[in-house]
């Protein structure tokens, strides 16, 4: 059956398994590991201020790199993508469970969500050529409630490993099932026509600055009133430079000849009005999410 008519049972079966088990264990490293701040940041003797980053390090990584690697899936496939990533996601998380002190462990984090932004940033598309168009909503659907659900559980699955185990635990869990994954996804996921376009470099390089200094700018904007007026300063430059690069980039991506973002999908009123809706959800998320080791850490 052609790829674009959806995947003969059972192998959708697999492959929609396979997409799974890399979008929970992507959505959920990035709150899991909220509840065992505490814990690091006394085995590692490091400050509460800089234990955070082992949660920021994996949310900036992903958010930075999703837009590029969902254009690279569209240049080399989807499943070549979604393979390396979950490959990274495995490194990452074997490194995280191994790691002896605070800089190797947000560092190991950096390569998790490296890994991570890969699965998440194909997954959607994936389950386009899984599902037969007449079973697509069904498909999505699916997708948006493992992303739901996993994002609820996140915190909760945390205590219980940390309760049984420390908190290496939490990462190393993810190695027997990126594995699993990674050896299903072989031969169940299906392989994807690779578009004719190069990679768009300065779009990519620009939308990195813009996200990355906006999620900086902003987390100094939150801790302003617990810093020095000198630091602050320095946060405010951060949202006022990725302010001055979102100008840039959005005229990058019109003209390019594979833009890194589709103009075309926030041109309507409609698109746009989902994109707010989408943001408000997800930063009402992230802000609970974010919220959560604030009190342990607190003197």
């Amino acid at each position: 059956m052609p790829p674009h008519q959806g995947l003969p049972q059972p192998q959708r079966t697999w492959a929609i398994l396979t997409v799974f088990c890399g979008l929970i264990m992507a959505v959920l490293d990035g709150s899991i590991a909220n509840i065992a701040l505490p814990s690091i940041s006394r085995e590692l003797q490091s400050e509460p201020s800089s234990t955070i980053w082992v949660v920021n390090a994996y949310q900036l990584t992903v958010t930075v790199c999703l837009l590029p690697l969902s254009s690279l899936g569209d240049i080399l496939g989807y499943k070549r993508v979604y393979r390396a990533g979950l490959a990274t996601f495995l490194v990452g998380s074997l490194l995280c469970a191994l790691a002896v002190n605070l800089p190797m462990l947000v560092a190991a984090r950096v390569l998790q969500g490296l890994g991570g932004a890969g699965i998440m940033s194909v997954n959607t598309a994936l389950v386009r050529f899984i599902y037969p168009p007449t079973r697509l909503g069904r498909g999505i659907g699916l997708n948006a409630l493992v992303v739901g659900v996993t994002t609820a559980v996140g915190p909760s699955l945390g205590a219980l490993i940390l309760s049984l185990a420390s908190w290496q635990w939490l990462f190393a869990v993810n190695v027997p099932v990126a594995i699993f994954a990674l050896a299903l996804s072989r031969s169940a996921l299906p392989d994807t026509a690779p578009q004719p376009h190069e990679f768009d470099y300065p779009s990519a390089a620009l939308s990195a600055l813009v996200f990355g200094l906006f999620i900086l700018g902003v987390d100094g904007l939150g801790h302003a009133g617990l810093r020095g007026a000198a630091q602050r300063d320095r946060r405010h430059g951060r949202a006022g430079l990725a302010a001055g690069a979102a100008p840039a980039w959005a005229p990058r991506t019109a003209g390019a000849g594979g833009p890194v973002c589709e103009p075309s999908l926030h041109a309507g009123g409609r698109h746009l009005v989902l994109l707010v809706h989408d943001a408000d959800a997800v930063v009402r998320g992230a802000a609970l999410l974010f919220r959560i080791p604030a009190w342990p850490l607190a003197p």
